[in-house]
């Protein structure tokens, strides 16, 4: 089992911007990455900028893939905002458990989730469901967790960037008229089980752009090899 890290990895404050174009009467062009100085183009996920196909559906597993801990391990209810903000990463809630553990997301998980937002009322075929899961057996406390954590720069909690939460089950739910083949399920490489749809294992670093992308390729190839559309 991953040991909780003694320190996260610093990040610098995001700017809020839209990851797909406004549409124009020009020709399209792939768009650019942000360049605003408080801003670093690495924390974003390339392939969200490109014009190749994506995912319909994208499962994010909680524990060690969105934050360095197990929720039915580590807190300890009852938890509440501490009132001094989290500097890593930058302006995020921090979570004090019974005994006054701390308890924060990864640093790359404000950048991801906030790129990923505006995409969940794009226009068709960008438009992507967001669904945050996890077969934890304490539900109560990862959703907690989620409602209780404020990201900057938009200071929303975390359960409001996902479309659904599904906690303490056996796997994702496909939406209405989806296949797996429109899945992509990001999974700590600790759970056990299946899931429907391309799964990618994440590291105890968590989910950062750089293996976003890698997840987001792998499904680019199996949709390939297998002749599948969304």
């Amino acid at each position: 089992m991953p040991k909780r890290p003694a320190t996260a990895p610093t990040s610098p404050i995001l700017s809020t911007f839209s990851p797909f174009p406004t549409p124009s009467r020009t020709r399209p062009t792939t768009p650019a990455l942000p360049t605003s100085p408080t801003f670093a183009p690495p924390l974003v996920p390339r392939t969200l900028f490109d014009s190749l196909p994506l995912p319909a559906l994208i499962a994010l597993d909680l524990d060690f893939v969105l934050w360095p801990f197990w929720t039915d391990v580590h807190p300890t209810p009852p938890l509440r905002p501490s009132k001094q903000p989290s500097l890593i990463p930058p302006n995020a809630t921090v979570l004090l458990d019974k005994h006054n553990e701390s308890f924060t997301p990864f640093a790359s998980t404000a950048p991801l989730l906030h790129v990923l937002l505006p995409l969940r009322s794009a226009p068709p075929p960008r438009r992507i469901q967001l669904v945050a899961i996890s077969r934890t057996t304490a539900p109560d406390v990862a959703r907690e967790v989620l409602r209780s954590t404020c990201l900057a720069p938009s200071n929303k909690r975390m359960s409001e960037f996902f479309d659904r939460l599904e906690l303490g089950g056996k796997g994702v739910k496909l939406g209405k008229g989806m296949v797996r083949a429109d899945v992509l399920v990001f999974l700590h490489e600790g759970v056990a089980g299946e899931e429907e749809g391309v799964v990618v294992r994440v590291g105890e670093d968590g989910l950062d752009a750089e293996a976003f992308d890698r997840g987001v390729g792998e499904w680019r190839r199996r949709r390939r090899a297998g002749g599948l559309g969304r």
